[in-house]
């Protein structure tokens, strides 16, 4: 054992973050709609802290492979 563990995390398709400020307005308002509607797969910045903080704290992720 090497006492080294590695973790990583896919939050989602994070549309509301300045991340989409590039993208045409009408998309920017369009994807959150179709991700709550349509998908079922909106994630909230708040959401998406959570997560990260769980992985961060969670004592069944601090092993690898843990998904």
């Amino acid at each position: 054992m090497t006492g080294i563990t590695s973790s990583s995390l896919y939050p989602g398709f994070v549309v509301t973050t300045a991340l989409f400020r590039n993208y045409h307005r009408l998309f920017q308002k369009q994807i959150p709609l179709f991700q709550t509607c349509i998908t079922k797969g909106f994630v909230s910045e708040e959401l998406v802290g959570e997560q990260v903080a769980e992985v961060i704290t969670a004592r069944e992720y601090n092993q690898s492979r843990a998904y």
